[in-house]
């Protein structure tokens, strides 16, 4: 079908546009049964007493789940159009130590959703509003929620898709606000467990529980139906819709919260909210609503009622009303056999869903994210680093910019985001796991900062002291641009009079090369291991003679290197092909402790491995190269030494042991990507710069044969 035009509230867009399906669960250090996502927004209009009653509700929400036993994580989005400095104080402390508190500007709450759902970890979302109180007589809501799943998976035709804590509702009508025929109660049972429910054509906001990959496949919420930083009325009856069409069931249980005394909730008193709701409300009944389209919904949904839930009496106790006029009631007015026919209205469901367009919001896309993972505890020059961090955040937006104009075909205004810890320090001992984190006073006005520094497109996440794997591979989810560039918060860009080619030559690797998986502007590795360099040579590419790479790539005319590994500080990488492996590998390694060589090389090596493209090192005229500290703040860490050590000899028996397949492929990967650019073959042929110099040439007598590493 043709999507009815929406004008400025939005276009199509890829299906799955935005939204990456799970992992691999190899490279994750942890996971979760529940992920709990709320969007809180902190306008002008709403007070300090609704940011204090959202923290109350966010407290509410932590101590149920703590107190059934479930784990659980936390991520809430702060968004506002100028972020008030008193509202994340507020909330992130409710928060604690198993979530994160995303700060960002005007987002409005269908975007907030979809970026906190693609950074979640928990099998089950629950999708939560910001007036809400959990009710006193809750107790044990999650468990029963998850038999209910369960047992509808395991018995029922139609599996149970998506399950909704308030009010059903039958049909839409516009406007909005008048639901003919909506329930407020469930009026059937589980036959398996016993628990209240009842399947609806709708479940309406507040909250609302779906498996985390079924959100994810169905593109999470719809986005081109509404403007960024705007509300978006209806929202949950347009996916439950989906929900529908893609085989799945949509139920009701029992009401979970009440409105808290906060103001009536905000999408309500957005300017022009009438009006867009009208728009939207007229797409979604032409849409999911037309004759044909709502026969076959309403059916499914009756069908639903009575042969996978237990809804005898129900007609008695609450009469079943008259036909409306978009269909009849979710429970049947007839015997089960009168019913149409389940198969017919299942195909017609199926036929409408593949000719959905996408729910992606094209404008949000951007041509590179830059990912600052800025360490706020245990520092001695706080407010230097700091003032580094927004400095290089501020130089960062100036480059973007510069680059569009220069080539508007290749990149758009960057979007920043930064992993901003909230825990100073772990207490630890020698065991596997850290104990409980000890949390330091992080200041309100450094989060602030950061977030003005990053810009209109910035977003500062705060973390519990997850350190930079886990923290680049939360705002790798959050980013939407088409590259990612990993940036330390003590590395610091040139001046913009110095030239841009830092940031343009990377991107332009990356689009011309498909060989090429990612460019390091710091430097290139022989080895990754502790060879001897004495006995080996040296381990950097720039440590030869000359600075610059050996190679040219005619296109760009800049000097690389295909290697085995190449440095972060910046690394660029293909956010497509950075997702599909799994991201930095966190397995093994405790939450809070630094990533040392996970953080580049062993992602690379998987990289070479499974995609088959090598990284590059990139030289640069000195005046356009990045200024580094003398020590990276990560090397500061108590538990660094330990870790590194572990992780350098886990490196090496996986990917660098001599002779082995896995080493064997990650250079062959490396020399066929030297083979696009023009390098020095012969001279290397005759005088290799190393003993383990070989992914230039295969050179005889270098990685060929077995040599001594210290580990």
């Amino acid at each position: 079908m043709k999507r009815v035009a929406m004008g400025s509230l939005g276009g199509g867009g890829a299906a799955l546009g935005g939204l990456p399906g799970p992992w691999p669960s190899e490279t994750l250090g942890e996971h979760v049964q529940v992920s709990f996502l709320l969007q809180y927004f902190g306008g002008r209009t709403r007070t300090r007493r609704h940011a204090q009653l959202a923290a109350r509700f966010i407290r509410q929400i932590r101590t149920s789940a703590e107190a059934q036993q479930v784990s659980h994580e936390l991520l809430v989005n702060v968004d506002t159009p100028e972020v008030r400095e008193g509202d994340g104080p507020t909330i992130t402390p409710a928060v604690g130590t198993s979530g994160f508190v995303a700060l960002s500007p005007n987002l409005g709450e269908v975007r907030a959703y979809n970026s906190l759902a693609r950074m979640a970890r928990g099998r089950y979302l629950v999708i939560l509003q910001d007036d809400m109180a959990l009710m006193e007589d809750a107790g044990g809501w999650l468990h029963r929620s998850f038999g209910l799943f369960r047992s509808q998976s395991q018995y029922a035709k139609r599996p149970l898709g998506m399950l909704g804590f308030a009010e059903g509702v039958c049909c839409v009508h516009c406007p909005t606000k008048e639901h003919p025929n909506e329930i407020s109660q469930p009026r059937c049972k589980e036959r398996e467990t016993g628990m209240p429910a009842e399947a609806v054509a709708c479940a309406t906001m507040g909250p609302l529980m779906i498996e985390r990959s079924l959100f994810l496949r169905l593109a999470g919420f719809n986005e081109t139906l509404s403007r960024r930083g705007t509300p978006s009325t209806l929202l949950d009856c347009e996916l439950s819709a989906r929900v529908w069409l893609a085989g799945y069931s949509v139920m009701i249980t029992r009401t979970l919260v009440t409105p808290s005394k906060a103001q009536a909730h905000v999408a309500w008193t957005a300017p022009g909210i009438v009006h867009d709701d009208s728009r939207r409300c007229a797409w979604i009944k032409s849409t999911f609503y037309s004759m044909e389209i709502a026969s076959s919904l309403l059916a499914v949904v009756r069908l639903t009622n009575t042969r996978q839930l237990d809804c005898e009496g129900a007609k008695s106790k609450f009469p079943c009303p008259a036909p409306i006029a978009c269909g009849s009631p979710c429970i049947a007015c007839t015997r089960a056999s009168n019913l149409p026919h389940a198969g017919l209205a299942s195909a017609i469901l199926r036929n409408q869903s593949m000719q959905l367009e996408g729910t992606e919001d094209l404008e949000m896309r951007v041509g590179v994210s830059f990912l600052m993972q800025y360490w706020a505890g245990g520092e001695t020059e706080h407010d230097s680093r700091l003032a580094t961090a927004c400095t290089a955040l501020e130089t960062l937006q100036r480059a973007a910019r510069a680059v569009t104009v220069l080539s508007p075909s290749h990149t758009t205004l960057a979007t920043v985001y930064l992993g901003h810890p909230l825990v100073a320090t772990t207490i630890e001992k020698e065991v596997t796991l850290p104990r409980p984190p000890v949390l330091a006073q992080v200041r309100p006005s450094d989060s602030i900062a950061l977030l003005r520094a990053a810009g209109p497109n910035g977003t500062v996440l705060r973390s519990p002291n997850v350190h930079e794997l886990r923290a680049y591979n939360r705002l790798s989810l959050l980013a939407r641009g088409e590259h990612l560039v990993f940036l330390q918060d003590d590395d610091r860009p040139p001046p913009i009079a110095a030239g841009v080619s830092w940031l343009s030559l990377p991107l332009a690797l990356l689009r011309t090369h498909e060989l090429v998986g990612s460019v390091s502007i710091k430097g290139g590795l022989f080895f990754v291991a502790e060879y001897d360099e004495h006995v080996v040579g040296v381990q950097r590419i720039d440590d030869l003679p000359s600075w610059y790479p050996r190679c040219r790539d005619r296109p760009t005319g800049a000097r690389v290197e295909a290697a085995r590994c190449a440095d972060v500080g910046p690394l660029f990488v293909r956010r497509a092909q950075f997702l599909r492996i799994g991201g930095f590998n966190e397995s093994g390694v405790p939450q809070g402790w630094p990533g040392s060589v996970r953080v580049d090389c062993e992602m690379q090596a998987r990289m070479a491995l499974d995609l088959s493209v090598a990284p590059v090192a990139l030289g640069l005229p000195r005046k356009q190269r990045w200024r580094y500290s003398t020590t990276h703040v990560a090397w500061q860490h108590p538990s660094m030494e330990k870790g590194h050590k572990w992780r350098m000899a886990d490196y090496y028996k996986r990917f660098e042991t001599p002779l082995s397949a896995t080493r064997l492929h990650i250079e062959t990967v490396a020399r066929s990507a030297n083979q696009v650019f023009e390098c020095p073959i012969a001279d290397i042929m005759k005088k290799p710069a190393t003993r383990l110099d070989c992914c230039v040439a295969p050179v005889p007598g270098t990685c060929m044969e077995p040599l001594n590493v210290n580990l």
